[in-house]
């Protein structure tokens, strides 16, 4: 099921969105700097502006902080990830060899046309699912068998 409490603060995400969309050119800037002194010294210098952005969506109290960014021509995709910290475990009894099931789950914003889905019921006990909270946004769980 998904996150009530996240989608029911949508809104949160939707201003998220606009301030990395906003902020896109000078991410991608300071990520190739910051390339190019890894190349050059061995040493991965400090990310200034992605750091104060995963501060501010902190502040904003997103439980999925975390994100990724990806712009294809007029394609863009933004995944607000969990954390290590920030999933569900669940004893497995269909998987004898597995101890537990682990669940993974985000947020997403895409201007890509996107299937819903959802596989509840399958022969490894993995349930997913991609379901549309509202236009362009989608919740998304995945789980794998963890021993």
């Amino acid at each position: 099921m998904p996150i009530k409490s996240e989608i029911d603060s949508i809104f949160k995400y939707e201003k998220a969105v606009n301030l990395l969309i906003d902020n896109k050119e000078k991410l991608d800037t300071e990520q190739t700097k910051n390339s190019e002194i890894y190349k050059k010294t061995g040493q991965r210098p400090q990310s200034y502006l992605d750091d104060s952005l995963y501060k501010v969506l902190q502040d904003k109290n997103l439980r999925f902080s975390r994100y990724e960014i990806k712009i294809d021509g007029k394609d863009t995709t933004i995944t607000f990830k969990s954390s290590l910290g920030d999933f569900y475990m669940r004893g497995n009894h269909k998987d004898k060899e597995a101890d537990y099931t682990i669940f993974w789950h985000s947020i997403v914003y895409t201007n890509k046309t996107t299937k819903e889905f959802k596989n509840e019921d399958d022969k490894d006990d993995t349930p997913s699912a991609v379901i549309k909270i509202k236009d362009k946004y989608y919740y998304h769980i995945w789980s794998g068998l963890e021993y």
